[in-house]
């Protein structure tokens, strides 16, 4: 084991189940929505993928966000 190794052995625990990773480090009760998510509908996306440009297409993306995701 490098230095490096030995140094860091005290801070490294073993593994753990993935969802006593979530439940710990990113519980449920945290989420502060007081919504749900509006409804996929066909074509939401239009002026997004009609763009020919990422910058062309920062707008449309980030006003799109701005209207489903309620926080």
């Amino acid at each position: 084991m490098s230095d490096m190794g030995k140094e860091m052995s005290n801070y490294i625990v073993g593994p753990m189940p993935a969802p006593d990773f979530m439940d710990e480090f990113f519980p449920k009760t945290s989420l502060q929505t007081s919504h749900q998510a509006k409804i996929f509908k066909q074509g939401c996306f239009a002026d997004i993928v009609s763009c020919t440009s990422e910058v062309e297409a920062y707008n449309p993306f980030v006003g799109f966000l701005d209207i489903i995701t309620i926080f």
